[in-house]
């Protein structure tokens, strides 16, 4: 249920945030679940700044929101011995390299603790 949760914030955000006709999607890949969109990229500077509680970034000023989503988010991953980020220039060249089809997008990575999730 946590993993739904954060899957549907993460594919709110990108329903929200991106253009219209805009591609979005879920990617499986070995340690994680990644969503993706091809709208305009986030900026390297809001990176790590669009996860801090109330943060809006640059994208969302003329979107209702709280700012708490992602934030949340990460929290929620993180109690679950997960993490939730966004991907940047070739940050974990083990996932680049199953999704190197999608570089051109904003990826969101959920990092799962998959030995966990399997006990």
């Amino acid at each position: 249920r946590v993993i739904a949760e954060i899957i549907a914030n993460l594919l709110e955000n990108a329903c929200k945030y991106t253009e219209e006709n805009a591609q979005i999607g879920l990617f499986l890949c070995n340690s994680g679940i990644i969503v993706f969109d091809n709208g305009k990229k986030i900026d390297p500077e809001e990176a790590e700044k669009i996860f801090g509680k109330g943060y809006r970034g640059f994208a969302s000023k003329n979107k209702d929101g709280t700012g708490v989503g992602l934030f949340l988010a990460r929290k929620l991953a993180r109690k679950i011995g997960g993490d939730l980020y966004l991907l940047k220039n070739e940050q974990d060249n083990q996932i680049y390299n199953e999704i190197e089809n999608l570089q051109n997008s904003n990826i969101f990575y959920l990092k799962l603790p998959i030995e966990q999730l399997h006990k």
